[in-house]
């Protein structure tokens, strides 16, 4: 529903000429990317590198393509083959080593190369918000802002990540998705446009596999969103088209075989076969993480929740994180307005591309282990933003137009109060808690490279070149030293809901160092920081009695850093086999 102009004739059309003004766009679209280039800037992305290894391994990789060498991790013992991750973000990568095969010196360019997706996924929202989502150009400017500006969009922007270029592919899919089934409908006119647009949705279809495997959810979507339509020959001509893709994820999610170990694995060193697995087949490890049923649905069930919480975060995270009840309060609303309003597109757009890509991207995501929803849901967040805005208008309108006696005013100022408060709190996010909460890694990056430079110094001048190093930033380290890295565990993300399970995983910590007769063992501050929050205080306990154990043989200046030698981590590992109970 669109709002009520109130005014004169001659101000309602100044309005309905500004909110669809064609010159608009031209002159706050480049706003929005000089205020968003500004900003990352600001984050200093160069200081980010290393903060998540993912973006060290992709850049490690890419060397490794600049070399000739294959699509392999060269950071880990033994060079295996990437398994992981897809090939195309390295691939990309790998011409800034040609370009440059100097490190850090070449992480600039790296950054550049990752910022043209940030342009594109920005001027592809404003793009997906005026066609497939119908709305004015003020409307459509609003939500390019508020996406483009997001802290989190910011942040990921600043880093050598997958999420903003696979934004930027799966918006370009989206809309060419919105083309191909508008070419197709009944009031269009019959011809080879369907064929070309059917054929341009699929490549992107492919480049977003390409990048990311879940991609593969798009054409899931895209197909019963066609099939829904009875568009018969434009999902035929489609489906074709995506045969690489499709390819592609059957190969590299179900049908590759992990690479061989360096080390054979051993019933004895459980903690170094996970940790292999984590690295070369996610299949493999989510077959440890959920070996039955009940393991698997408590995930399954957990992830969801998750979800909700991170669509309500992305509004109101990090201050909603400090008070459960707005917690609470927060993923309850905008759940329900998101599912309402889902809801009802669906049953209004038949068949709409968007909404059938969403459900099935989020079907798959659901049955992954390791599931950042904030970052993976980068390409939707415009269309959720709509989708949940829309739903709370609707609703105000109903509340007023509902009647005027007490009851019904009643409801509607509760209704409005407890909006605008959920819109001050959004608001306070935006502007203040969340651009701080990042701003703060910054920081605290600005403040830990210095040591970890030493760090790296001291390693390059005292160990051998076929030593073999534990640490948890190990492509970091590699890229650094030239060293084989690998981190010292993995600990399986049941361990969250099954505390014995953790156990396990914390009295085979040494393992993967035992396994590969490592060298050295180095240990950071932050080591015990995971991805998984309940994880942080007994890793840090376990870390500090090896610590207490291993002879220290370097540390930094201010201590965050400390390298300790592991040539009698066996027999140490051997008095220390009795399990130590989590307190």
């Amino acid at each position: 529903m669109k709002p009520e102009i109130s005014g004169p004739p001659s101000s309602r059309s100044a309005w309905g000429n500004l909110r669809n003004s064609q010159l608009l766009p031209a002159i706050i679209l480049p706003l929005i990317v000089a205020a968003h280039l500004f900003s990352v800037l600001h984050l200093h992305p160069t200081k980010l590198f290393g903060l998540q290894q993912d973006d060290a391994l992709y850049f490690s990789s890419a060397k490794a393509l600049a070399e000739g060498r294959g699509y392999i991790l060269p950071s880990l013992p033994g060079a295996p083959a990437a398994s992981k991750y897809p090939f195309l973000y390295p691939w990309l990568l790998s011409w800034v080593w040609r370009a440059n095969p100097d490190f850090p010196a070449n992480l600039p360019l790296a950054f550049a190369l990752n910022y043209s997706f940030a342009l594109a996924a920005i001027v592809l929202t404003y793009f997906f918000c005026r066609l497939p989502l119908k709305l004015p150009s003020l409307a459509s400017l609003a939500v390019t802002a508020f996406c483009a500006l997001h802290p989190a969009f910011l942040f990921y922007s600043a880093r050598l990540m997958t999420d903003v270029p696979f934004a930027a592919l799966a918006l370009a899919f989206l809309l060419l998705a919105w083309k191909s089934a508008e070419s197709d409908s009944p009031h269009s006119s019959p011809g080879k446009s369907q064929v070309k647009w059917a054929i341009l949705a699929g490549i992107f279809a492919n480049l977003c596999i390409f990048i990311r495997l879940a991609g593969a959810a798009f054409i899931a979507g895209f197909l019963l969103a066609l099939l829904l339509r009875k568009s018969w020959k434009t999902a035929a001509t489609f489906l074709v088209s995506c045969v690489p893709g499709i390819s592609y994820f059957l190969y590299q999610g179900w049908f590759r075989a992990p690479s061989a170990p360096p080390a054979p694995f051993s019933a004895a060193l459980p903690g170094w076969q996970q940790t292999w697995y984590y690295f070369t087949s996610y299949a493999s490890f989510r077959h440890l993480d959920s070996p039955n049923l009940s393991s698997a649905l408590t995930l399954l069930l957990n992830q969801v929740l998750y979800l909700f919480s991170s669509v309500a975060g992305y509004f109101l995270a990090p201050l909603s994180d400090s008070n459960i009840a707005l917690w609470l309060l927060a993923c309850l609303a905008f759940a329900t307005l998101l599912l309402l309003s889902a809801l009802r597109s669906a049953n209004t757009r038949h068949g709409a591309p968007e909404l059938a890509v969403l459900v099935f991207y989020l079907l798959l995501l659901v049955g992954w282990d390791y599931v950042e929803w904030t970052r993976f849901l980068f390409p939707f967040y415009p269309l959720i933003v709509v989708l949940v805005v829309s739903e709370a208008r609707r609703w105000s309108a109903l509340l007023r137009e509902s009647g005027t006696d007490w009851l019904s005013r009643s409801l509607h100022a509760l209704f409005l109060l407890f909006t605008l408060a959920l819109a001050a709190a959004t608001g306070w996010n935006y502007l203040v808690s969340g651009r701080r909460s990042f701003a703060n890694v910054t920081r605290y990056r600005d403040a830990a490279l210095a040591e970890q430079e030493q760090a790296y110094a001291w390693i390059r001048s005292h160990t051998e070149p076929n030593d073999v190093l534990i640490t948890t930033d190990y492509a970091t380290t590699y890229l650094s030293t030239g060293r084989h890295t690998i981190t010292f565990t993995v600990p399986l993300p049941y361990g969250v809901y099954d505390r014995t399970v953790l156990q396990h995983d914390l009295d085979h910590m040494p393992d993967v160092a035992l396994a590969l007769r490592a060298r050295y063992w180095v240990i950071t501050s932050g080591d015990s920081q995971t991805q998984l929050r309940a994880f942080e205080q007994p890793l840090r306990e376990r870390l500090d009695r090896w610590e207490a154990a291993l002879p220290l043989v370097y540390s930094t200046p201010r201590g965050t850093t400390r390298i300790y030698d592991l040539r009698a981590l066996p027999a140490i590992a051997l008095r220390a086999r009795a399990p130590i109970p989590l307190e």
